[in-house]
């Protein structure tokens, strides 16, 4: 599985069963746009372990992201390689594996997670492209803990830190002469995070559990310590209140989530509705349902999906969201959005001060597309998945 060098770059030739089991595993991540994070990080660390066994004739170990939803959280893993005996060369290194997609290799970004976190403070840190047509991956650089702490570029924006490409070394055959040598420093000193109270990490687990993305939602020493003392319980929350996803394919085959009723159920118990659902022009042959959903304690909305299938069976997709009776209009500033599976939003709509419903423009796509619909209103957010 290991490669010929291209000038000073590793090539890993990825296995098929690595590649599978990735597919499989990034399935289960919600929202959409992290399950391609999830999978490049799978096939790098699964690969690279084969490569750290048969380099080293060692057992790396893996310290940190070894399944889905940790890279929800965060992007990258850690594995130890080595052991605390007294031999030259064999003293224990974390090495932080930090996979992208992209073969623009002028930059190397690492979240702050993996450089301000002590607990996660690796020694090594390299910079992996991951080419999934290709099944392979090119390990073309490394730096250490010290040079991105003194020599990064901190982006407050996304919270990481990133190196030129002429900052980190290049070629691999130094990082495995330098594991034969002498330990060299390789850890700057990193601020202790604060210590959270049962109460306070109790409160960002539950507010963090949500299907929202969570790394930005909280300053970072409050993030980053909630992680150091309690990743699991958030990653166990997160699974437990996972969106469910709407199969619009199975909707064609009369087969609903049980949540989403006809229309013509919820005009049997609130006709007033009746006017905002006439401004729907699509054909008598298109399906509609509703579904309840509650924003925060005391609002409730009604979200509204139109599907039909267009002759290249391209699905064509109106959503609107309308106030639950006996309330007539939204509250101001709720916001409808159109999320894609890699994250992005492609429209969005707000209400105003007397809005009796937003929609979104119809829009297409092709089978098996994922996408989300989200709603949001003052700190209150509600994620709705499908599959077209």
């Amino acid at each position: 599985m290991m490669l010929a060098f291209e000038t000073s770059t590793q090539i890993l030739e990825i296995p098929e069963t690595i590649q599978q089991e990735a597919w499989q595993q990034s399935r289960t991540v919600s929202p959409l746009g992290h399950r391609w994070q999830a999978y490049l990080n799978h096939v790098c660390l699964q690969t690279v372990l084969l490569w750290l066994r048969e380099k080293t004739g060692r057992e790396p170990l893996i310290h940190l992201g070894s399944h889905a939803a940790f890279w929800e959280m965060v992007n990258g893993s850690a594995v130890t390689l080595g052991d605390d005996s007294p031999n030259v060369g064999s003293a224990s290194q974390r090495i932080v594996l930090i996979p992208i997609e992209t073969c623009d290799r002028t930059e190397f970004h690492v979240p702050q997670e993996w450089v301000d976190i002590p607990d996660w403070v690796g020694d090594y840190y390299l910079a992996i492209e991951v080419d999934a047509d290709e099944q392979l991956l090119y390990v073309w650089g490394y730096t250490t803990h010290q040079t991105l702490k003194s020599q990064g570029r901190y982006d407050a924006d996304d919270r990481s830190y990133s190196l030129t490409s002429t900052d980190l070394i290049q070629d691999m055959t130094v990082f495995w002469t330098m594991q034969q040598l002498e330990p060299e420093p390789t850890r700057a000193l990193v601020t202790p995070l604060p210590e959270l109270s049962a109460a306070q990490a109790e409160n960002l687990i539950q507010r963090l559990g949500s299907p929202v993305i969570p790394r930005l939602e909280v300053p970072f020493e409050r993030w980053g310590a909630l992680l150091q003392q309690d990743w699991q319980r958030l990653s166990e929350q997160r699974q437990a209140t996972r969106t469910p996803l709407a199969n619009l394919s199975q909707w064609l085959n009369d087969r609903f989530e049980a949540a989403w009723q006809t229309i013509e159920v919820l005009l049997s118990s609130e006709p007033d509705l009746g006017f905002s659902f006439r401004r729907d022009d699509s054909s008598e042959s298109a399906i509609r349902r509703v579904k309840r959903l509650q924003l925060g304690s005391v609002v409730d909305v009604l979200l509204v999906v139109v599907l039909e299938v267009e002759a290249d069976e391209r699905r064509r997709i109106w959503v609107q969201l309308l106030p639950q009776a006996p309330e007539t209009v939204l509250p101001e500033n709720v916001q409808l959005s159109l999320i894609s599976a890699t994250g992005e939003v492609l429209q969005s709509a707000r209400s105003r001060s007397a809005s009796n419903y937003i929609q979104l423009r119809r829009f297409r796509c092709a089978i098996a597309t994922p996408f989300q619909l989200e709603i949001t209103v003052a700190d209150v957010r509600v994620v709705e998945a499908f599959v077209s």
